[in-house]
């Protein structure tokens, strides 16, 4: 144990690393478990067979939503007070639409890599906030230093996951104002709120590292300060003390 900081205050700093690890964990499994990445909105004035089966012109409304699992594209048709009507809302997995539908292996396999990134980190911060917890209990430097870069792997791979998302954002954003895909003033791209989550889990994630290594780095700092005593310490302790025989004959 680290003698610079009692037992309660090491405990308490290894305790507020242990939180920010768990609300890393929660909200980046939160944010892989949901499907809110990327959200494209977009109003359309088309022509739509109604039930009658007449062609008349209506206002529909697409919004499709993108995460690292499904692709859901979702039709309302818009009615003259702006309410919405659902008219299909399928949701197919995001590995065969890439596949089968944009036919882009390249594209394939650059989202592959994003879910791989994703994943690591969510078992990497659980086992970071772990070893914080065992670390906390067992009072070990040692410990602490190993959940600290941990948790800074963990981040990490967050970051190289989220800026890989983000990339997409921006290719996908690009590439219909080069192509020309929608030529609606109405239409826009953004990052949904699970994208919002991943980069709070990031935050905390490099907040409980932060804590972990600086405690570590005190604690290192007393360890070489106390090494570098010690052995003139030792040496005084050890020095052979004078022999008295007495008076002399």
């Amino acid at each position: 144990m680290c003698k610079l900081y009692s037992a309660g205050n090491f405990r308490m700093l290894c305790g507020i690393s242990v939180i920010f690890g768990l609300l890393a964990w929660v909200f980046i499994t939160i944010a892989v478990s949901t499907n809110k990445w990327l959200i494209a909105e977009d109003t359309r004035v088309e022509n739509y067979t109604n039930d009658q089966g007449e062609n008349v012109n209506a206002t529909i409304y697409y919004r499709t939503v993108m995460g690292i699992w499904d692709f859901c594209h979702g039709t309302y048709l818009v009615d003259e007070n702006g309410d919405r009507t659902l008219l299909r809302h399928p949701c197919i997995k995001v590995e065969f639409f890439l596949r089968n539908v944009t036919q882009d292996e390249a594209y394939l396999s650059y989202f592959k890599s994003l879910m791989a990134f994703e994943l690591i980190s969510v078992l990497a911060v659980f086992i970071g906030t772990l070893i914080a917890s065992v670390a906390m209990v067992q009072q070990h430097p040692l410990a602490v230093l190993v959940a600290g870069f941990t948790m800074f792997f963990s981040g990490l791979f967050m970051l190289v996951g989220h800026v890989m998302m983000l990339s997409t954002h921006t290719s996908e954003k690009s590439e219909d104002e080069v192509n020309d895909v929608t030529t609606s003033e109405h239409y826009g791209l953004y990052l949904g709120w699970s994208f919002v989550f991943a980069w709070f889990a990031f935050t905390f994630c490099l907040i409980s590292g932060a804590i972990l290594l600086d405690l570590y780095r005190v604690c290192r700092k007393y360890m070489d300060e106390y090494g570098n005593q010690n052995p003139s310490r030792v040496k005084k302790m050890q020095r052979s003390k004078a022999v008295h025989v007495g008076a002399t004959i």
